[in-house]
């Protein structure tokens, strides 16, 4: 957990179910957390259109994406399978399967992720 995650749930009232809530206070509907999202991707891919120095994010990316994109980054930063796996809270097997998945959608990195996944399974099976 980050510090500024740690904080959050710090400062979340005791008595409020959701870590995430609407400006009044509910629960959050699927349609709108997604369109929280997309307006997100929308601005950010404006700021990406003038400063090149900003990365534009694909248009075929959706929320429920954003967990598989964040495993891949975390194995390009370097972390290994099972680091990923526990981080993510998911077995290894289904952490390799995501992490392969979102690898080949990143031209420009798929082979040395790929690359790296194969050492890695090569390792657990002792191959």
């Amino acid at each position: 957990m980050t510090p500024a995650l740690g904080a959050l749930i710090d400062s979340t009232p005791k008595d409020q179910e959701f870590l995430i809530v609407s400006l009044e206070g509910r629960k959050l509907t699927p349609e709108r957390a997604s369109g929280i999202v997309r307006e997100l991707k929308l601005r950010a891919n404006g700021v990406a259109n003038i400063d090149e120095a900003k990365i534009h994010i694909r248009d075929e990316l959706r929320l429920y994406d954003m967990r598989g994109t964040a495993a891949t980054e975390l194995l390009r930063a370097g972390c290994s399978l099972n680091e990923i796996a526990v981080t993510m809270g998911w077995g290894l097997r289904h952490a390799s399967n995501i992490i392969e998945k979102y690898a080949a959608t990143i031209p420009e990195v798929a082979d040395e992720v790929l690359a790296k996944l194969i050492e890695a399974r090569k390792a657990q099976t002792g191959q």
